[in-house]
């Protein structure tokens, strides 16, 4: 299938993980086997295993409360996205029905959606409940206009990082999560402070999107999937696959670059907005960490070895990452 040379990528934000680990992970398994349909036990321990960690890195300093929402939201939102990928399955999707609602031909996936958003809103403001429903239906939305990409009818027209990084910031999920970011009670992020952000939270996107891109081209290359700006990137340039992940990785340590500037910038005239900014960074730094171990990406079965650098070989089943490109298999 291909291999590249990864380069190190700079973390200048600590990782961590959520103290209570253990108990959110319980309880998510719990709520996804009464509001998720995995087809078999099997599937879904593997399916949960692949996506749940997710949000105990980005929320690793959440209350236990909001924490448990970002796990289930995570679960629910990756398995949507992996179901929009599949045309026998269209009928999955999901359209917003205002106030609060959410339809889709798929019963207990609308079910599971409801009772994310009932029980989200009840903790948050009225300010960052109604963000909350934006973002989602930002999200439910931009899937729709992904669908003839997500199915391989063609590559993304090439026009250049910017304009695909504008595009995937409707598609990418983010907005979601830093909305529920602001959900804890006490947590007070006013409609001026939160329009002051706009450019960190559009740096957030744009990291995650690109590091979730090289990570995961092994998945979308083995689905047929063009919507990743790697794959495009190669497939319009006509180049290599390594040329476009150095594209991709000198942007992904620019991205945190910018970020921890305007964080700093910002923090200099609204220092109210500190433990907001901190998680936008956690949500950076645990999501790259995320991307070594998952695997949703590299394969079931697929233990990530620690290293962050190296020659990366894409299998039909899993990636391996090797520190000399001349190790034996």
């Amino acid at each position: 299938m291909g291999s590249f040379y990864l380069p190190p990528l700079p973390m200048r934000i600590p990782v961590r993980i959520h103290q209570d680990k253990p108990r959110l992970e319980a309880m998510t398994w719990d709520w996804s086997r009464d509001f998720l349909h995995f087809g078999d036990e099997k599937t879904a321990e593997r399916y949960l295993d692949a996506t749940m960690e997710w949000s105990e890195y980005i929320a690793a300093d959440w209350d236990f409360t909001t924490a448990l929402l970002a796990a289930e939201w995570t679960c629910t939102l990756f398995l949507y996205d992996d179901l929009s990928r599949r045309s026998t399955l269209a009928q999955a999707f999901v359209v917003p029905a205002p106030p609060g609602r959410f339809v889709s031909a798929e019963g207990w996936l609308a079910q599971a959606i409801e009772d994310l958003w009932k029980r989200s809103a009840h903790e948050a403001s009225p300010m960052a409940a109604r963000r909350l429903e934006l973002a989602l239906r930002e999200f439910f939305l931009g899937c729709l206009k992904e669908l003839p990409y997500r199915r391989g009818v063609g590559a993304l027209r090439w026009q250049g990082w910017d304009t695909y990084l504008c595009m995937r910031r409707e598609t990418i999920g983010m907005p979601v999560f830093m909305a529920l970011a602001q959900v804890e009670r006490g947590m007070n992020v006013t409609e001026k402070a939160f329009h002051a952000t706009r450019t960190a939270a559009n740096l957030v996107n744009d990291h995650v999107t690109l590091t979730n891109d090289v990570f995961s081209v092994r998945k979308e290359l083995c689905s047929g999937d063009c919507v990743n700006g790697v794959v495009a990137w190669a497939l319009h340039k006509g180049t290599g696959l390594q040329e476009a992940v150095d594209e991709a990785c000198a942007l992904i340590d620019e991205k945190e670059q910018q970020f921890l500037a305007e964080r700093d910038r910002l923090l200099s005239a609204l220092p109210e907005l500190e433990p907001y900014l901190d998680r936008l960074g956690h949500i950076i730094s645990g999501n790259q960490h995320w991307n070594y171990l998952t695997p949703r990406y590299h394969g079931e079965g697929y233990i990530w070895n620690g290293l962050k650098s190296g020659y990366v070989e894409l299998r039909p089943d899993r990636t391996v990452i090797r520190s000399r490109r001349t190790e034996n298999r």
